[in-house]
């Protein structure tokens, strides 16, 4: 809430505005781009392909015990050569995150 005052006369007037949050989630959606199997000294690409795109939009994969060879900050081309689980966080910078 916003309150002017004229000090000279005493009238006054007062305005405000509603901020609203963007909360609403990215989607998500991960695979593996080739049906094989990781084996010793082969790579696989993993897919974020269905999670939500735009300009504002950013990717991260993490593993904990995996190995990630190169791009961890890509929707599709992320490619491991360590079987593990991998995560793809889709993150929104005008809203929110999402695993």
């Amino acid at each position: 809430m916003l309150l002017v005052t004229n000090l000279p006369n005493g009238c006054d007037d007062s305005d405000g505005v509603t901020v609203t949050a963007n909360i609403t989630m990215p989607a998500v959606s991960a695979s593996v781009r080739t049906l094989k199997s990781i084996v010793l000294n082969a790579n696989v690409t993993l897919d974020g392909t269905g999670s939500a795109p735009g300009a504002t939009i950013l990717y991260l994969w993490t593993t904990v015990d995996g190995h990630i060879v190169s791009g961890a900050n890509t929707l599709n081309n992320c490619v491991v050569d360590e079987p593990c689980a991998y995560v793809l966080l889709v993150t929104n910078l005008l809203s929110c995150g999402e695993q």
